[in-house]
């Protein structure tokens, strides 16, 4: 099976501010010919790490209300 490196997202998002986290996005759309980060931590990723991950990479209220 193929699947991701969930260090690595733990890693990196548990440190980061809200500033570093919309680096992020933008620098992943940059690097991966425009691709979004969201939509691939959703193919990728299932159950409570795709919930947590999705939590942090969106800002507090659009999470919510999705």
């Amino acid at each position: 099976m193929v699947g991701c490196d969930e260090d690595v997202f733990l890693e990196h998002l548990c440190k980061a501010n809200s500033d570093t986290v919309a680096a992020l996005l933008v620098a992943y759309t940059s690097v991966t010919d425009g691709r979004c980060l969201l939509k691939d931590v959703k193919k990728k990723m299932g159950g409570d790490l795709e919930f947590a991950v999705l939590a942090r990479l969106r800002p507090r209220y659009e999470f919510l209300a999705d």
